[in-house]
């Protein structure tokens, strides 16, 4: 969504949200139908864990992925958190892992289905080494702090630990900010 800036902190998740999410993550699960990572040429470097999609694109098509079930329980809470900021009508949500020493490359959303939307980053894992950038600013993005970013701006991501992934949950959520 255009904002006015290249992002909005909207604040810091409860620990205890951020750590039960934290630990019903599973190896396993990145590879559970990671079709993202076919849209996105990176050579290994990401990975993501989709729970709810339109893989038409289309807001009326949003449907609970495979592992939407199993995670169910430690997103809900995160989402009913968002509804301080906004009046959620529906959303999408993954988890995006960018592995150490890659690269997201400089992008913009500027398909429609990612224009309407107000995404909101929360990093789940994360180091001093990992960055985040929108029109050539550095984003810091500690973990458990939610940050809506203006995602038809350009913008990539780099993790520059050779040791730590970075991930982050990534919720695009439709209904106006409050």
């Amino acid at each position: 969504m255009k904002l006015d800036t290249t992002h909005i902190i909207l604040g810091q998740v409860p620990d205890v949200l951020i750590q039960n999410f934290i630990n019903t993550i599973e190896e396993l699960d990145w590879l559970v139908l990671d079709w993202r990572k076919s849209m996105i040429s990176h050579e290994g470097q990401y990975d993501s864990m989709v729970f709810r999609h339109a893989q038409s694109y289309l807001t009326e098509d949003i449907q609970n992925q495979p592992l939407f079930g199993k995670y169910e329980s430690v997103l809900t809470p995160i989402i009913d958190w968002l509804r301080i900021y906004y009046d959620v009508t529906n959303y999408v949500a993954l988890l995006a892992r960018l592995k150490p020493s890659s690269h997201v490359n400089r992008h913009a959303d500027i398909t429609p289905f990612l224009e309407d939307i107000h995404r909101v980053h929360i990093p789940l894992v994360t180091n001093p080494l990992a960055c985040y950038e929108i029109d050539y600013e550095t984003i810091e993005m500690p973990l458990g702090e939610a940050v809506e970013i203006d995602n038809v701006r350009w913008h990539s991501a780099w993790n520059q630990s050779t040791t730590e992934d970075r991930v982050h949950l990534i919720i695009n959520v439709y209904g106006d900010r409050l």
